[in-house]
């Protein structure tokens, strides 16, 4: 198997320049291992709520390889997974002033970029790995595409509110424009599908439901949460993150904690009025500025306060009284776990979402970024801190945070994903193991959980070819449906035509 990725990564030739594979899980497959090809968005918000996902199924035998930046080694290696590098299109994520209407079009821009990209080599990846079941997520384009392409298994890790046109979130995301479609350049978008094998591909196809969805928080916190079906299934975030925090100074007393994620981190103004806000006092503060930032842009310091570019979170969270963030999905279950109440700033809409669900539940208060002053961020703080019924709530939800299954959880449900796949195939093997050259087989169960049956490496398994399909989705179809009729040659040479 790890010459077959590695194969997969040469065989892309010039059109796939830039990928690579740097490493490998070891080799030799138990007969109940499964293999994993996960795909999530190249962002640390995106990737980082996988890792511990990825951990515990490596920890229970089975491979998990990762599709993406050089930049994310470390991370992937320690979960104990393989990583194919690919060369990220210049430039980070779309910015745009605290408060404004986002750039969505730039950001699903980008993603077809990205997409773009990875197409050949990627498909070249999966038929080579032939992986047990793709994990990706609404925002990896390129997940969509290649399962789309090869009827591939697949289920989706959600690291945040989950997308489609039941979600409260999207309609919020969608910011007024009148549709819960993301706006896509249409002809660049099928241009990029064709890429995929796809005879071409509508935006709608990004938020289309797929047969699992992992939702990394707890249903209670997810607005709108009966309006998803069976498939949609909230585990929780993975807690337990391991941090490097030998040296750092923690707080011996509650401290309040400030940090703006690692996106937008760089608003020098905002942590000048934190210092003005709180410096001073008798509690301590620590303060996370970030790698954008630098003693030059803070020229005073008061005495009861740590400014720091890089904070163990999850441990400071642990000896805090209030936290004022940005609002990003992990910060935000990290908090709730550790039983502190939130002053929820948003730097995006997504985070504005975040703020108010805060607010609604009663964990926090919301403080949008065109009011902050530092009077008005003491007040919040004082608010938070001096209200109990805020501590009561938060640490009612913490409980159900903790409880929500998380990792183990989300690993539950992958596991039964691959396992359906593979008895799915092995029931195609079975049929099409009869002694004759030509034949019309019946395929069930192609729209149960877990996805539809690759059938290319079946035949090819069976030193056959798959000619055509036939069923509810129509003759031909990349997506045979239930009981399709699939035509396999069985026999020397070519076949006949399809």
């Amino acid at each position: 198997r790890d010459r077959a990725v590695a194969g997969a990564a040469g065989a892309a030739g010039p059109r796939g320049r830039g990928i690579s594979l740097t490493s490998t899980p070891e080799t030799g497959r138990g007969p109940s291992m499964s293999d994993y090809l996960f795909l999530p968005m190249p962002a640390h918000g995106h990737v980082n709520p996988t890792l511990a996902v990825a951990a515990e199924l490596t920890e229970r035998g089975h491979r998990v390889t990762y599709l993406l930046p050089e930049a994310f080694r470390g991370a992937v290696e320690a979960a104990g997974a393989g990583l194919v590098t690919f060369d990220q299109p210049d430039g980070g994520p779309p910015r745009f002033a605290a408060g404004s209407p986002p750039p969505i079009g730039a950001l699903m821009e980008r993603l077809l970029t990205t997409a773009e990209t990875v197409a050949e080599p990627l498909r070249s990846l999966y038929d080579e790995m032939a992986p047990d079941l793709v994990v990706g997520e609404t925002m990896s384009l390129w997940a969509t595409m290649l399962t789309a392409s090869r009827s591939a298994a697949s289920a989706r890790i959600s690291p945040s509110y989950v997308f489609g046109p039941n979600s409260p979130a999207m309609a919020r995301m969608a910011h007024g424009r009148g549709t819960d479609r993301p706006p896509f350049d249409v002809e660049r978008m099928a241009a990029v599908a064709r890429r995929y094998g796809l005879p071409g591909a509508d935006p709608g196809l990004v938020w289309a439901p797929g047969p699992l969805t992992v939702v990394m928080m707890p249903a209670e916190f997810h607005p709108g949460r009966e309006l998803f079906d069976d498939t949609v299934h909230f585990v929780g975030p993975a807690l337990g993150r391991q941090e490097e925090s030998s040296g750092f100074p923690l707080p011996t007393s509650p401290a309040l904690y400030i940090s703006l994620g690692t996106v937008f981190n760089d608003r020098a103004d905002f942590f000048r009025d934190s210092l003005d806000a709180f410096g001073g006092q008798e509690r301590p503060v620590v303060i996370n500025h970030g790698s954008r930032l630098g003693p030059s842009d803070f020229p005073v310091v008061p005495a009861n306060v740590t400014l720091a570019p890089h904070v163990p979170q999850v441990e400071v969270l642990a000896r805090s009284a209030a936290f004022v963030t940005h609002g990003g999905m992990g910060s935000t279950m990290e908090a709730l776990a550790a039983g502190v109440p939130m002053v929820v700033v948003p730097q995006m809409v997504e985070q504005e979402v975040t703020a108010d669900r805060v607010a609604e539940l009663g964990a926090g208060v919301r403080l949008d970024p065109a009011d902050v002053t530092p009077a008005r961020l003491a007040e919040a703080v004082d608010r938070v801190t001096g209200d109990p019924s805020f501590a009561a709530e938060v640490q009612r939800l913490g409980k159900t945070v903790r409880e929500a299954g998380g990792a183990p959880a989300a690993a539950d449900l992958l596991e039964r994903a691959a396992a359906r796949r593979e008895a799915q195939a092995a029931a195609v093997t079975r049929r099409l193991s009869r002694p004759r050259k030509r034949a019309d087989v019946d395929v069930p169960g192609l729209d149960d959980v877990g996805g539809a049956v690759h059938l290319a490496p079946v035949g090819r398994q069976l030193r056959g070819r798959v000619l055509a399909t036939a069923g509810p989705s129509g003759p031909g179809r990349a997506h045979p449906g239930p009981s399709a009729a699939v035509r396999v040659w069985r026999g020397r040479g070519p076949g006949p035509a399809p």
